[in-house]
C-alpha cells in the first residue's frame, strides 16, 4: 500500500506533516507551558548535590575499583571523563552551593527557551485515526506540563 502525507495546521500556521499508510483524521497539538517548567527548574533538587558529591569524588579519586572496564575506555578517555567530573565539582564549594547553583542554571535555562519563543510553538503530540481517540489523548495531556492542548483536523496532502 502506497504511504500517504497528512498535513495539520497549528494556530501559528505550522504545517505539521505525517506519511504513512495508516488512515487519520485528527491530531492533537500541545504548547509548552512556560509556568509548569518554570516550577520545575525552580526547585532545590536532592539529585542535584548527590551528582555534586560524586563528581567531587571522581575528580579527586578517578575510575578505582572494579567497575566493569569496556574497550573503549582507554586512558584518554578516562582522563577526560575525570576532567568533565573536575569541572562540574569546582564551581561550588558546598552542596548547597551545588543545588543552588543547579537549580540558577535551570531556571535560565528556561528563560532563554521563552526569549527563543519556545512557549509559542505548538508540537503534534499524536496523530489519531478517529475524533473519539484524538479526545482521549487531549483529555490525558491537559493541565501541568501543557499551556495548550488542542485537537487539530488532519487532511491528507494532495
Amino acid at each position: 500500500m502506497a504511504k500517504k502525507t497528512y498535513i495539520v495546521t497549528d494556530p501559528n500556521g505550522v504545517q505539521h506533516t505525517r506519511k504513512t499508510d495508516r488512515v487519520y483524521t485528527h491530531a492533537v497539538a500541545v504548547r509548552a507551558s512556560y509556568e509548569f517548567d518554570l516550577a520545575q527548574a525552580d526547585c532545590d533538587w536532592a539529585i542535584d548535590g548527590d551528582n555534586w558529591k560524586f563528581a567531587v569524588k571522581m575528580a579527586r579519586d578517578g575510575f578505582t575499583g572494579d567497575a566493569p572496564k569496556y574497550s573503549w575506555e582507554t586512558p584518554e578517555y578516562l582522563e577526560s571523563e575525570k576532567a568533565r567530573y573536575v569541572s562540574s565539582a569546582t564551581p561550588y564549594s558546598s552542596v548547597e552551593e551545588a543545588i543552588a547553583g543547579r537549580r540558577a542554571r535551570r531556571v535560565a535555562g528556561v528563560e532563554k527557551q521563552k526569549a527563543e519563543g519556545y512557549y509559542d510553538k505548538f508540537g503534534i503530540l499524536g496523530f489519531n485515526g478517529r475524533l473519539d481517540l484524538a479526545q482521549k489523548a487531549a483529555a490525558a495531556a491537559q493541565g501541568g506540563r501543557w499551556a495548550e492542548v488542542l485537537i487539530l483536523e488532519a487532511t491528507l496532502k494532495g
